[in-house]
């Protein structure tokens, strides 16, 4: 059987909007409904678009203040295996820098692809998250 072909993306704004307006702007963007829940134990708008899921939430960001985050990935099972039982070979595509183009032309803010500097502090910004949360239990 061929690879498939799934995608992804991970873009970043510092808009000046609640996580609430963003939203909603982000939604009308992409043309999917985002509805209020977790996406993976953040508090967030979250849906589906193109077999993702996707996810818009606030993140801290080196310095003060936070950044919105909007990713989107293929989580579904379905995709791992044949109809007949055999693991599918999988390639995973970004859109991240078209994301970002979409996003900031149709919000009124700007977006970005993450940049090295910002992963490297997401790994440390996120074992403190991933701490807080095993805290909590």
């Amino acid at each position: 059987m061929p690879a498939l072909t799934v995608l992804h993306f991970s873009v970043r704004s510092e808009a000046d909007s609640s996580l609430e307006s963003l939203g909603g702007k982000v939604s009308q963007a992409i043309g999917s409904e985002l509805r209020e829940g977790d996406y993976h134990k953040i508090p967030a708008f979250k849906g589906s678009l193109l077999g993702m899921n996707v996810g818009l939430y606030k993140w801290g960001k080196a310095g003060e203040g936070v950044v919105f985050r909007f990713e989107g990935e293929v989580e579904d099972p379905i995709f791992l295996e044949s109809p007949q039982g055999d693991l599918n070979e999988i390639t995973s595509l970004d859109i991240s820098q078209p994301m970002a183009d979409l996003l900031t032309t149709l919000t009124g803010f700007s977006w970005r692809v993450p940049n090295s500097a910002d992963i490297q502090f997401d790994r440390l910004y996120g074992q403190e998250v991933e701490k807080r949360f095993s805290e909590d239990l």
